[in-house]
């Protein structure tokens, strides 16, 4: 416990933190920090977390959006709130506060500093200490582009961490109740990386379903097919190019894995989604300047050196 708290204390948050109950706490925290925002994905045992007034002295002026699996009560100001699953709510740094969860569940918190969000948001501090339902489209979205964000974290430089920030503080703004002008400039902005996001993270999940298509996504997203690919056209492809490259990429993967050594390259192709095994062959050669046999045999490298990282 010493060990934990002083973590917490000195690397996410200035609160104390303590078990509930008998059950001895387990706790599995993940911290990503961006330019205006942290992101904590944490799985705990019923815990509390204790702001106390000597703490509020640190002069964080920051607002924490609590999203839940299954529910905590907080209290601050002398308010308190009670959350259910579905549901979210937010706190401020700056005042004194208590968070406690009763069951084992997971969290995604957001942390983004007063100055950032307060400008976009209609009245930021009504916003705070309420019950929020989380499936309006706003929620959706933040919450599908945290999970594009946490799938390719490792991959992201400088300059997507900067767009990755601006565009959840926009969604962030829209789930607590952005302004009129703040909604139009965001949903050309934040809300749209957003729709892409959670669209490319559903297609390479599904992409070696062969039914896959653009209407089938369209309408499991609430849009237009055209809607759809204008949404890839912004960042310069297509909707099939990129399921496309998502099924080459599973195929060179499997290629390269020795799990799938048993596999004929015909079964590896239909895996994958591909149901024409010279269309395959073409689309992978061209891609990866190697056949899939030559690629196999090199143990998942191309067989031409720098065509593919």
């Amino acid at each position: 416990m010493p060990a934990l708290r002083s973590f917490w204390e000195r690397q996410v948050f200035n609160a104390r933190i303590e078990p509930v109950g008998e059950t001895p706490l387990h706790i599995d925290v993940t911290v990503r920090s961006l330019p205006d925002l942290v992101l904590w994905s944490s799985a705990s045992s019923p815990l509390r977390i204790v702001r106390s007034p000597s703490m509020v002295t640190d002069g964080v002026e920051a607002i924490g959006l609590v999203v839940p699996s299954h529910g905590f009560v907080a209290r601050q100001n002398g308010h308190e709130v009670e959350v259910r699953h579905g549901q979210a709510s937010g706190l401020m740094a700056e005042e004194a506060s208590t968070f406690a969860s009763r069951s084992f569940g997971t969290f995604q918190t957001f942390c983004v500093t007063r100055a950032t969000i307060e400008p976009l948001v209609v009245d930021l501090d009504a916003a705070l200490m309420r019950p929020m339902p989380t499936r309006s489209g706003a929620f959706r979205h933040l919450l599908g582009y945290v999970e594009f964000l946490k799938a390719h974290w490792r991959t992201l430089d400088r300059s997507a961490t900067q767009l990755a920030s601006r565009h959840l503080c926009d969604l962030l703004a829209l789930a607590l109740g952005a302004g009129r002008d703040a909604t139009e400039q965001i949903r050309g902005r934040g809300l749209r990386a957003a729709q892409l996001a959670s669209i490319k993270h559903f297609v390479s999940k599904q992409s070696k379903d062969c039914g896959l298509n653009i209407g089938t996504v369209a309408a499991r997203f609430n849009l237009t097919p055209r809607s759809v690919q204008r949404l890839f056209e912004t960042d310069g492809t297509t909707f099939t190019k990129f399921v496309l490259h998502q099924r080459l990429a599973h195929a060179r993967r499997m290629l390269s894995d020795a799990r799938y050594s048993g596999f004929s390259i015909t079964t590896v192709a239909f895996t994958c989604g591909f149901s024409d095994i010279s269309y395959f062959n073409r689309c992978f050669r061209r891609r990866f300047g190697a056949t899939p046999g030559e690629m196999r045999s090199e143990g998942g490298r191309p067989a031409v050196a720098g065509l593919y990282p």
